[in-house]
């Protein structure tokens, strides 16, 4: 059993949640959610022993921890063999190769290097090795992300009928209304416990949202109500009635004021600008080969981009996806327009957005970085900042000290500012808060140029208005289909 007493949390003053209270008991699956940077990944590496500096009691004796970060590392190996004997002595290598099989990984070279492997298969292969430790708490942050769909109802299957206790961070709603049976919500630094799924929580919240906004109602009425008595008073002059309205104010309104629940739950725009003709070239790929070594990994790859066309680019883990649009990102990024495989339109304006985010400089200011990447001013970079629901308080913080949602709430901002003929997303939805998603949703569905997009989020595709599925499998576009 896990219990958690008064556990809070503060960074440079500031607090990040305060008072969370529970007891994690067997055939427990938690669904931890919030807003990005509410503290889920904090309070997720506190249980896991990563954090040690808190207030607060927590006891996790007598339990084996399984911990996956939202970004895994795989730090002094170089090969997947390598990384396998460093997690498990050598007679329980089965285990690892169990897993990887279970997650659809039937494949794996133990002497491929782990820098050639896709995003989803460094999450299987780190994913395996958490595993195979046989853990009793499973404390996983964001498990979806990379991986393809496959893969998502395996580890779906797995967590259904785990033993001992899980507590996952996710905001893919799907996955989470198939596993959990608890939800624990930070928001505003607050901590509550929900019985039920992530079906169950829309429910109980909103009757909870209702409640309040009642009350909101009722006290913006009585602050109405006494502000007026307050200018009656002041107009017949009478000191003392006026000292007893004031203080009446004071008592029933000040002191008591009750917030709008639903301030905050109002989502940004962002405009995304540029356009083409129809017929103007965006992008075409012709023959288009590429090894690692001796493991290749595309093998013919040949398609067109013309006017608005928006392509997703669909298949498992390893398929060469991210590769394909790593090889096209290096021409626009060395200003090669036509290489022989790779042919780029003229007068494009590209914007690409890696799983990565290796387009932000993480030791910068936000507001420097807003300004850098938008090309604009310090007036207009805090103003953007500000739809981005980043307050004054944050604008000096460093990038690096953002969740990865709130880094990918930057980069669509900066996205916002410039004009795109063209924009080349790799899962941009990974790691987003359902808010964060939302607005970059509503982007992407009013943009009226061309993309190339990587999802495994078939509902947020779908909503893009995507003509053209490309399907990608070992290295190869095995077959096209126009919407």
């Amino acid at each position: 059993m896990i219990k958690a007493s008064n556990l809070s949390k503060t960074y440079v003053s500031e607090p990040v949640f305060s008072n969370v209270n529970f007891v994690l008991a067997d055939n427990s699956v938690v669904g931890l959610i919030g807003d990005n940077g509410s503290g889920k990944t904090t309070l997720l590496s506190i249980l896991a022993g990563k954090v040690e500096h808190y207030d607060g009691v927590l006891n996790t004796d007598g339990e084996t921890i399984g911990y996956l970060p939202q970004e895994v590392h795989f730090e002094d190996v170089k090969l997947v063999g390598e990384f396998i004997e460093k997690s498990v002595f050598s007679f329980e290598k089965y285990k690892i190769e169990s897993a990887l099989r279970f997650l659809g990984y039937h494949h794996f070279d133990e002497y491929q290097e782990i820098k050639t492997l896709s995003g989803g298969e460094k999450a299987k292969l780190y994913l395996s090795a958490v595993l195979a430790q046989e853990p009793t708490v499973l404390l996983l942050d964001e498990p979806t992300n990379h991986l393809d769909i496959d893969s998502i109802i395996a580890l779906s299957d797995y967590l259904s009928s785990f033993r001992g206790k899980v507590v996952t961070v996710s905001h893919d709603r799907a996955f989470l209304d198939a596993v959990v049976n608890k939800i624990w919500e930070l928001h505003d630094g607050k901590f509550k416990e929900y019985i039920g799924n992530y079906a169950t929580f829309e429910e109980l919240k909103q009757q909870e949202l209702e409640i309040q906004q009642k009350a909101y109602v009722g006290w913006v009425k009585k602050r109405d109500r006494l502000e007026s008595l307050i200018a009656l008073e002041h107009k017949k002059g009478v000191s003392g009635n006026v000292g007893a309205a004031e203080k009446r104010f004071e008592r029933e309104v000040v002191k008591v004021e009750v917030k709008d629940p639903f301030k905050d739950k109002a989502v940004a725009k962002l405009n995304l600008t540029g356009e083409s003709h129809a017929g103007k070239l965006i992008l075409s790929v012709s023959d288009l080969n590429k090894s690692f070594g001796e493991k290749e990994i595309l093998k013919n790859i040949s398609f067109e981009i013309r006017g608005n066309d928006k392509i997703w680019l669909y298949g498992k883990n390893g398929s060469g996806k991210t590769t394909i649009l790593k090889e096209v990102e290096e021409c626009v990024e060395k200003g090669i327009l036509d290489d022989g495989a790779i042919r780029i339109g003229n007068n494009l304006g590209i914007g690409y957005y890696a799983q990565t985010q290796e387009i932000l400089n993480f030791d910068a200011k936000l507001e420097d970085e807003i300004q850098r990447l938008g090309k604009i001013d310090w007036l207009k970079a805090i103003s953007m900042l500000g739809r981005l629901q980043f307050d004054k308080s944050e604008w000096e913080r460093q990038v690096k000290s953002l969740s990865y949602g709130q880094r990918a709430r930057l980069i669509f901002g900066a996205f916002s500012l410039g004009n795109y003929n063209f924009l080349i997303l790799d899962e941009p939805t990974n790691h987003l808060d359902i808010k964060t998603r939302t607005i970059i949703e509503n982007a992407l569905i009013d943009y009226k140029g061309a993309m190339l997009i990587v999802s495994h989020d078939r509902y947020f595709v779908e909503r893009l208005g995507i003509n053209k599925i490309l399907f990608l499998e070992n290295g190869r576009i095995s077959k096209s289909e126009i919407l």
